[in-house]
């Protein structure tokens, strides 16, 4: 069963149940109020009888009143202009202060005696002193006249006819409702079965205020992501070819010189050709750290550190580069020593990338200072260059695979777009993070932070 089925059985279900138990109970309800009404209606005819009886006691005594045979229907039991109805069962006695009735519109019962405390009796009093009872005998409890019983038929051929027709409304309603609930499930089931096959058929999102438009939320953001991962896997492959085709290019040529006797195999060229398989090598490298990193599984290898040295440490290795672009670099570190369980080589790796990052974008006499602070939580290493800096809008993609600042820079001037990545890799890593700010035309600085463990 689909689930608009499953949702209209549902309903009607709770239609059918709620429908029941309301008919179960207020067919209860009814008889009780009816039977309730008759009793009432007793008492007021008792009440009838037993004052006609008492003015006669009154005037003639009882005497005038035994061994009569009441009439059923006397007058004084109008009421607002028309009279009772009265039951074939009900039955009026009058008996003596011993209880043994003396008249009766049932002629045969004379002389029996009434029963201890009836329901429906009165006493019947002469100068102040009971001298007989006037008791109407009735079996309105269970028992119903042809009347009454055709009345209580009525309401419930009312009842169940109303319960069919408000099952019948609530059926319909439930098919509109059903159908108004399932047609957001449906639309999406649509989208994501077209998303299967092609998901280049962007769907529009759910105009409704419910948790159905959450989902279709929900279900657009996944779209765009694998949207995107889908375009940042094609720009991948793209890159990784242009990366690969140079240095192939390279090789390829000069051994085709070689082959073909134009170019001795001499010492040089096998340096040149040695130098282009370090730089594929180094590629491949870089590409296997980073699916590393971004699975979760690279290997660290912790150690209590001094961050002061490590960072004095590499500005001593990347003095040589400063140098050759005259950029002099500054170090602002803290006279206590900043220890952390880090791997070493990892976090060497992220502080040579983003130096020798800098440098590359500093100009001839610019400074490239190197701070160092420690709080109750984080571990900070800002490194800031005097750059042209970056644009706002290229900020969320300087972490990205082979991004380049500048589109047009070369593998010889400007690497392969890899270092950064890996360097947030790294920090990742540590459970920490590398973020960038940056002013055109003031420079840009960069942020490692590492958790104080």
């Amino acid at each position: 069963m689909n689930l608009k089925g499953k949702i209209a059985l549902s309903f009607l279900t709770v239609i059918l149940l709620y429908a029941g138990v309301q008919a179960y109970f207020m067919n209860q309800q009814t008889k009780e109020a009816f039977r309730s009404y008759l009793t009432q209606e007793d008492k007021q005819k008792l009440t009838g009888y037993y004052r006609f009886f008492q003015d006669k006691v009154k005037n003639a005594g009882m005497d005038s009143i035994e061994g009569k045979t009441i009439q059923i229907r006397p007058p004084f039991l109008e009421k607002n202009g028309s009279l009772f109805v009265e039951k074939q069962l009900d039955h009026v006695h009058v008996a003596n202060v011993d209880k043994v009735i003396i008249a009766s519109d049932q002629e045969e019962r004379i002389g029996d005696t009434i029963p201890d405390s009836p329901t429906f009796q009165k006493e019947l009093t002469l100068n102040e002193e009971t001298v007989g009872y006037v008791w109407l005998e009735t079996k309105t409890s269970g028992i119903f006249s042809k009347i009454e019983e055709s009345f209580i038929d009525g309401l419930q051929r009312a009842s169940l006819l109303s319960f069919i027709v408000g099952l019948g409304i609530a059926f319909l309603v439930s098919l509109f409702l059903v159908r108004k609930i399932t047609s957001p499930l449906k639309k999406l089931t649509q989208d994501v079965r077209h998303f299967s096959e092609d998901f280049s058929n962007k769907p529009a999102p759910l105009q409704t205020n419910d948790e159905f438009a959450v989902l279709s939320k929900a279900f657009l953001a996944l779209w765009n992501k694998i949207e995107e991962n889908e375009t940042i896997r094609k720009q991948l492959v793209a890159d990784v070819a242009h990366e690969l085709r140079t240095p192939l290019t390279v090789l390829m040529n000069r051994f085709e010189a070689i082959q073909d006797g134009i170019v001795e195999p001499n010492q040089n060229e096998m340096a040149k050709m040695y130098d282009e398989v370090y730089r594929l090598t180094r590629l491949v490298n870089d590409l296997q750290e980073l699916s590393l990193a971004d699975a979760g599984r690279l290997t660290l290898n912790p150690a209590s550190t001094s961050i002061n040295s490590l960072v004095l440490k590499v500005i001593e290795a990347m003095n040589p580069l400063a140098e050759q672009k005259e950029v002099a670099i500054i170090p602002h570190l803290p006279d206590e020593q900043v220890i952390a369980d880090i791997d070493e080589d990892r976090i060497r790796q992220i502080i040579i990338n983003v130096i020798g990052n800098g440098i590359r974008h500093s100009p001839s006499g610019g400074v490239l200072t190197i701070a160092l602070e420690q709080n109750e939580d984080w571990i900070k290493v800002h490194i800031k260059d005097e750059g042209e800096g970056i644009a706002r809008d290229e900020l969320p993609y300087v972490f990205e695979r082979f991004y380049r600042k500048e589109r047009s820079r070369t593998r010889t001037n400007g690497g392969a777009g890899l270092g950064l990545a890996i360097a947030r890799g790294y920090a990742e890593a540590h459970k920490g993070t590398l973020t960038v700010t940056s002013t055109i035309g003031e420079g840009s600085c960069f942020t490692l932070s590492l958790p104080v463990d």
